[in-house]
């Protein structure tokens, strides 16, 4: 669209690295998947690039995101359980800094982590509209008298 902002998560936001790397894994996903002509997928692709590293993407994450991966052999998840290393699954709030950390020392005993996003005080402050009492809306039926009876 021509009124597109290419605005996008920034790269230097209080988030997870791999939520970051997934932007970039989902904008090129999008190009190769939606566009059909390959002088246009190219042009696509040179937009993606120059719109992230306006927001503060470098050139190796970029480059990271989109280095397909070798494929891996069997199931995973079967494979660490046969081996033993699989231990479980941690969720943690993101703190930058102590997060990364304590995810490489989670995963050298075998026990994978997850990150949640955390509230800050704008999303607990931050409200841009009242919620609207039943009451008040318009056009939406709450009850319906149906054969002398009232039914809910």
């Amino acid at each position: 669209k021509p009124t597109h902002t290419d605005q996008y998560l920034n790269f230097g936001s209080n988030h997870p690295l791999d939520h970051k790397l997934g932007v970039v894994r989902t904008l090129f996903h999008r190009a190769d998947t939606l566009i059909t002509d390959s002088n246009d997928k190219e042009e696509e692709k040179l937009h993606i690039t120059q719109a992230l590293h306006k927001c503060g993407y470098p050139s190796w994450a970029i480059e990271k995101a989109t280095t397909p991966k070798p494929p891996q052999q069997g199931n995973n998840r079967q494979n660490l359980n046969d081996k033993g290393k699989n231990r479980g699954l941690v969720v943690l709030p993101y703190r930058k800094g102590l997060s990364e950390g304590l995810r490489r020392i989670f995963g050298a005993h075998g026990i994978k982590t997850c990150f949640k996003p955390t509230r800050t005080l704008r999303n607990i402050l931050v409200a841009p509209k009242d919620k609207t009492p039943k009451e008040s809306k318009c056009g939406v039926v709450y009850h319906i008298q149906c054969q002398g009876q009232n039914i809910k």
